[in-house]
């Protein structure tokens, strides 16, 4: 298995929690990957957390997003309403997160750990 499998997988598992929840349906990774122009966010969210998760393999479903609010905050970033001026955006704790978020995270998290074995030295 690739590495790009792993996308693959992580990205559709996204893809049908979002039409099981009656979300807009995204485009399938087929479509993404033909079509430059709709290479979008959650293609991108997708791969940065598969990437996070196998190069963190003790990390648990929590820590990538504690790292992106840690970030933040060391950039001067503070909690409140989103004001790209002010310096302010959502920063809740991790367990003050909406559960759907959580899940997210906790299937990307277990879907790497559960490819991690047949993943090959390719990419």
């Amino acid at each position: 298995m690739l590495r790009t499998d792993i996308f693959r997988i992580v990205y559709e598992a996204e893809r049908s929690r979002s039409l099981a929840l009656g979300e807009p349906a995204l485009p399938s990774w087929d479509e993404i990957e033909t079509d430059p122009q709709r290479l979008g966010f959650h293609r991108a969210e997708a791969i940065n957390r598969v990437d996070y998760f196998l190069a963190h393999p003790e990390a648990g479903p929590s820590a990538l997003y504690d790292d992106w609010r840690a970030a933040r905050l060391a950039e001067g970033w503070t909690d409140g309403p989103k004001d790209a001026e002010a310096l302010t955006m959502p920063l809740p704790v991790y367990e003050d997160r909406p559960a759907e978020a959580k899940f997210r995270d906790a299937l990307a998290h277990s879907l790497v750990n559960a490819a991690r074995p047949a993943l090959s030295d390719q990419t």
